[in-house]
Parts: C-alpha cells; sequence; structure tokens
C-alpha cells in the first residue's frame, strides 16, 4: 500500500468519503410531507423475460421479477405462509434519497396478527433481503441507504423496515420481535 502511492491515496479518499456520508446519515431528518405515491402506478404492467418472474398468488401481480435466489426463495415463503395476506416486490420508482443516492427497498408485506385465533391488525413491513443479517457485513453504501431508510420509515405510522434480512426465518423472527 505504501509502496503505491496513488492506491494509498485513492484509498484514503474512499474512506473520507465513506466517513463523510455515514456523518450525513447520523444527521439526517427526513420530514414528513404528507405526499404519497398514486395506487394506480401499481398497475402499470411491469415488462420482464419470461425466465426471471416467479408465479405467486399472494400479490398484486401474477408473478414477481425475481433478482436473486435469496429473493425467489424469500417469495416462496411469502407466498406459502397463511399470515402474510399481501406482499409486492417494490418497483424501482419508489426510491428513497439517501446520501449515497436512491434507495428501492424489495419488499412491502402486509401481515395479519391472529390473538386468540381472530385476525386483530394487520402489520406492514418493508424488507430489504440481502446473504445477511448484519448490516456491518454490506457494502458501505448499502449500508448507508438502509440506515437512511430505516430513518425514513420512523416516520410512517403502523409500518416497519427491517434490514439486512437473509431469508424468511429471519424476517418471521423480526415481525415476532415487532408485535
Amino acid at each position: 500500500m505504501f509502496l503505491n502511492p496513488q492506491k494509498y491515496k485513492d484509498m484514503v479518499i474512499e474512506i473520507i468519503k465513506e466517513c463523510k456520508r455515514t456523518f450525513e446519515v447520523e444527521g439526517i431528518k427526513y420530514i414528513n410531507l404528507g405526499e404519497g405515491y398514486d395506487v394506480g402506478l401499481l398497475r402499470e404492467e411491469v415488462a420482464s423475460y419470461g425466465k426471471y418472474v416467479l408465479k405467486v398468488q399472494k400479490s398484486i401481480y401474477d408473478g414477481i421479477i425475481k433478482e436473486s435466489n435469496i429473493e425467489e426463495e424469500f417469495a416462496k415463503a411469502l407466498d406459502k405462509d397463511s399470515r402474510i395476506k399481501l406482499f409486492i416486490k417494490l418497483p424501482d420508482w419508489y426510491s428513497i434519497e439517501t446520501p449515497a443516492g436512491n434507495y428501492t427497498p424489495d419488499w412491502a408485506i402486509v401481515i395479519e396478527k391472529v390473538q386468540n385465533g381472530v385476525a386483530s391488525e394487520k402489520i406492514y413491513f418493508v424488507v430489504e433481503t440481502k446473504g445477511t443479517n448484519n448490516i456491518y457485513e454490506l457494502k458501505p453504501e448499502e449500508k448507508i441507504k438502509i440506515r437512511s431508510a430505516k430513518k425514513r420509515f420512523e416516520l410512517i405510522r403502523d409500518s416497519k423496515f427491517v434490514a439486512p434480512i437473509k431469508d424468511f426465518d429471519s424476517f418471521e423472527k423480526e415481525w415476532q420481535e415487532n408485535l
């Protein structure tokens, strides 16, 4: 590292940029402007190649675009679980501004809470699936986006943001802790 001044300089610049973005996230404050997305946007058809579409029952679409095996397995588990009432893979136009750029979480999920055999309420989750449950194993940019999104979703009543989530079992544990 010290034998290559250019590489050393590049590494120092990246470390400084990451520290700057981390401080920006710590100071970030989202304000609820009362704005929202038009539900009609969800009715628009999404173009995709067939091999990337997973057929599902509990979504507003006939299928979801799978971007990874993790997402595919997660969607299959969501579709099978009777407590899950609805889920969607969030479209690219649904994004949150963060210091590290725009961020689109993976999933919006509606769970029905049942007490004594009776459905009592619905719980809304926004979930980001990754190959880990540990945020410290993610790239610096991903950490910043997730931390920013957590702050953003604190403003939205009756919704919970959980990330990163490795698989359905991890998500189930998180939602049980949030009930």
